[in-house]
């Protein structure tokens, strides 16, 4: 029979849920869609609303109810939240956080991490808290022009157009 309760206890693959026209506790057994290669692995939380299939031999946690207070995610908001991990869907596309760490899916590729950020768009950008990394290598090559060979001269101008060119090169691929 089918029975509507609420989660009092999560466990890896299963769940105690209190069913108060029983007025009993049951240990029931998650159900998922997939177990194998194409996993999914969402475990409902303390306190929400299930629907259990109870028989003799297994029980089994059908699912959770959406009701008044947990209502299904609109077109754009929280897809996926749990104590440190949020996923949200936004009209450009999609964010995922977790601690100050966050990804975000638009036409651009951004990945944050505290003042560190890594920009995939048609190109790549890194930048942290004192400089971005365009700047760190423009900064080398610029040192490297004016080292001293071991024989105590500058170097050669065919190195310094080589030198120029990686800039360029970098230069394209870097922001």
């Amino acid at each position: 029979m089918i029975e509507f309760g609420e989660i009092k206890e999560v466990k890896t693959t299963s769940v105690v849920v209190f069913f108060p026209q029983l007025e009993t506790e049951i240990e029931c057994q998650l159900l998922y869609p997939y177990t194998t290669e194409q996993q999914s692995y969402f475990v409902p939380a303390k306190g929400e609303q299930v629907a259990c299939l109870l028989s003799e031999g297994k029980n089994i946690c059908l699912g959770s109810l959406y009701n008044d207070t947990d209502k299904p995610t609109a077109s754009q908001g929280t897809l996926y939240k749990s104590n440190d991990v949020t996923i949200e869907k936004t009209k450009d596309g999609l964010t995922m956080k977790k601690g100050n760490t966050s990804v975000v899916l638009t036409d651009v590729v951004t990945v944050k991490k505290g003042l560190t950020e890594f920009i995939i768009d048609d190109k790549i950008s890194i930048k942290g808290a004192s400089t971005d990394l365009k700047t760190v290598l423009d900064s080398l090559i610029d040192e490297f022009k004016s080292l001293a060979t071991t024989m105590g001269g500058t170097l050669l101008p065919p190195a310094i157009i080589k030198l120029e060119l990686i800039k360029k090169q970098l230069s394209t691929l870097l922001k």
